[in-house]
């Protein structure tokens, strides 16, 4: 009789392990997935304000790798909403696809060039 209560104790305990790895393994998959990660996921469905160019698109800003040129990059997501210099890097500028137009929560799609070429993609949700 005792050895049937451990064996089904084990078994609830496999259960809700596996259970709970399956979940993990879901919300890791989304985090990654996700051009905004999970609080993108959960935040972007609540007051999201985000104005895109009229081009972009996920896929697109995926494309992008580190090193390519300018005109590939403008090739694959047409023109920025904005460009600008970056103070403290006197030989990058910002390119920035998104915006939002009320300083409120929104998803960032900015890319940064150093002399010409693609130094960092930056992807996230901003929670303001």
């Amino acid at each position: 009789m005792r050895g049937n209560v451990r064996h089904e104790e084990m078994k609830r305990i496999v259960t809700i392990g596996s259970l709970l790895a399956i979940l993990i393994g879901i919300l890791t998959s989304v985090h990654f997935y996700s051009l905004d990660g999970l609080v993108g996921l959960i935040f972007s469905h609540v007051g999201d304000t985000t104005v895109y160019s009229k081009s972009y698109t996920d896929a697109a800003f995926r494309k992008v790798r580190i090193g390519m040129t300018e005109s590939e990059v403008l090739g694959i997501l047409g023109e920025p909403l904005e460009t600008y210099t970056i103070e403290h890097m006197p030989k990058a500028t910002g390119m920035r696809w998104s915006k939002t137009p009320d300083d409120s929560s929104y998803a960032v799609r900015v890319i940064i060039f150093e002399e010409g070429k693609v130094k960092e993609r930056i992807s996230e949700y901003y929670i303001d």
